[in-house]
């Protein structure tokens, strides 16, 4: 009797579906959450982007008598990422002194990390740029991925900046 139990056991494979099922649906289940891990990854990098180029635009569009701290709050708040943790640095002219930068021209580094002095407004630079009243948005927000490590998601901020010439 026992003999035969343990003869039809080694025989019998009516479970090797479920167990075959189990393994490559937990396979699935971890490719998959990596492939999350990505996709969520750029979508915010997407929305800081739009949120940056939508705040240019506004900055752009009163370029006469705009307000840093609208523009900051404006990018934060456009991004819509979780946690409300999108920093926002405004700078104009190279500095984070905006108000008594407004009409003075400077001319912008052929890299777009330095500023000097320019006599007015619209001539060209020696770089190749045109100097005017500039100002730059530099967006950035703490990433924190899922599965993959940060390593592979170029570090855990994810960074957006623009520079606009508004005069």
């Amino acid at each position: 009797m026992k003999k035969l139990f343990i003869k039809r056991l080694k025989s019998d494979d009516k479970g090797s579906a479920t167990i075959e099922f189990a393994v490559f649906a937990s396979m699935f289940f971890m490719v998959m959450m990596v492939a999350l891990d990505f996709g969520m990854y750029l979508t915010y990098q997407l929305r800081l982007n739009a949120a940056v180029e939508q705040g240019s635009m506004l900055a752009f569009n009163n370029r006469k008598a705009f307000d840093k701290q609208q523009i900051e709050n404006y990018v934060a708040a456009a991004s819509r990422l979780p946690g409300g943790t999108v920093t926002v640095d405004v700078e104009c002219n190279g500095s984070s002194d905006c108000t008594g930068a407004i009409g003075q021209c400077v001319c912008l580094s052929p890299d777009g990390q330095s500023f000097t002095a320019a006599d007015s407004c619209g001539k060209e630079c020696t770089g190749g740029s045109t100097s005017g009243f500039y100002l730059s948005i530099d967006a950035s927000y703490p990433y924190s991925a899922v599965v993959v490590p940060n390593k592979y998601l170029e570090g855990t901020n994810i960074r957006q900046t623009a520079m606009v010439r508004l005069q």
